[in-house]
């Protein structure tokens, strides 16, 4: 799946996007341009990204929108809710058009 994401914390200008592989890799960016991968897991609405111990925390309100925390860890699990609060916002189920270039 592929999902757009709008900052209402102004973290970012313009809405990025990410791509979640069945390969375990996200890849993201801007334009339909790939700028980079990471690996994740998925769970409950959870997707994790080990390797910087961060989250982002989706709640759905429809079966392709919602709204998104993005949680930093600090160096481990933390409980549901826990964590530093990095950004947030919108996200949409978009069309998938990320490519690398």
């Amino acid at each position: 799946m592929q999902f757009e994401y709008t900052s209402t914390d102004n973290v970012t200008s313009v809405p990025y996007q990410e791509f979640y592989g069945s390969d375990g890799l996200a890849a993201y960016g801007f334009s339909n341009s790939i700028i980079g991968r990471s690996p994740y897991t998925y769970s409950d609405g959870v997707i994790s990204f080990p390797q910087w111990s961060e989250e982002i925390r989706l709640t759905f309100t429809d079966a392709n929108s919602g709204t998104y925390a993005f949680v930093e860890l600090y160096g481990g699990a933390v409980p549901v809710g826990g964590g530093e609060l990095d950004d947030s916002g919108t996200f949409a189920v978009v069309t998938p058009s990320l490519v690398e270039k």
